[in-house]
């Protein structure tokens, strides 16, 4: 059995993650020549948090006197619809080189999440830090800068008890965010610091069908990359599940990137089954 992924974490037990700001986003490239040349790819060289970014998204320009904008959605978790997906969306306004450990903070409510798994960074730790922070140093984000990172989360009224204690379900309002996002990003050499970014989100029970059409193109890319690696968190997903996915999340594609990747998943459809 492959055994390079974690758990779900608990809310009760790691209420606070992280998601570092320097991803590197060749697995794609990786990826996609393994399949062109009629090979699938070692489980182990695909990197879903790389094959997300690898893509273009549009996220809003940042707020006047603000460095960066911090974008939030909530909506159903296609591959396992008892749960929610949320993304968080980053986009630069400037140059500025950051330090390579600048990580944007998220807290989850426990009034609403029991536990949560950062998709693509449940690898051994050790893994995860070496191919997303070989530099150690900085981190140019120029202007337009975006990145994308996607958390699984089991809200907590799926549950009958708090995982680990006997405690009930502790009545949440349905304003009570979800989490809340923080960024302080911190120049490289004096350590001082560009911005600090604080967002929150609530769950408004939207479905995957109302989502945006970048989060409707990234959640089938993620759930491609955990069906490559074999992953137990795939879920009830497949490659044709996958395809459908991704042509609801086309939009207007200028440059073929989206369709590009449909095609890839189809020619790992025929790999699969040979």
């Amino acid at each position: 059995a492959f055994t390079g992924e974690r758990p779900f974490v608990s809310v009760i037990s790691k209420p606070r993650s992280s998601v570092p700001l320097v991803v590197d986003s060749a697995s794609y490239l990786d990826v996609r020549g393994s399949i062109n040349v009629g090979r699938l790819p070692p489980r182990e060289s695909v990197r879903v948090e790389g094959m997300i970014n690898h893509f273009p998204y549009e996220y809003p320009q940042p707020n006047a006197g603000e460095s960066f904008s911090l974008n939030l959605d909530v909506v159903t978790c296609p591959w396992e619809p008892a749960h929610r997906l949320v993304r968080i969306g980053l986009k630069g306004n400037r140059d500025v080189a950051i330090r390579a450990d600048t990580r944007i903070e998220v807290e989850f409510n426990p009034r609403r999440v029991a536990s949560y798994r950062l998709i693509g960074y449940d690898r051994q730790e050790t893994e995860t830090q070496n191919s997303n922070e070989q530099n150690v140093g900085s981190h140019s984000v120029t202007a337009g800068y975006t990145l994308t990172t996607l958390y699984e989360i089991v809200p907590l009224k799926h549950l009958g008890t708090v995982p680990g204690t006997q405690m009930p379900n502790a009545a949440a309002e349905p304003a009570d965010p979800l989490l809340t996002a923080k960024l302080q990003a911190n120049v490289r050499g004096n350590g001082a610091a560009v911005g600090f970014i604080q967002r929150t989100v609530s769950d408004t029970g939207f479905d995957f069908a109302q989502a945006p059409t970048d989060l409707k193109f990234a959640a089938p890319v993620a759930e491609f990359g955990m069906i490559l690696r074999d992953s137990e968190y795939k879920g009830k997903g497949s490659l044709q599940q996958v395809i459908e996915w991704a042509q609801q999340g086309l939009g207007t594609d200028v440059n073929g990137y989206r369709a590009d990747f449909i095609e890839l998943v189809r020619k790992a459809q025929v790999l699969k089954k040979s």
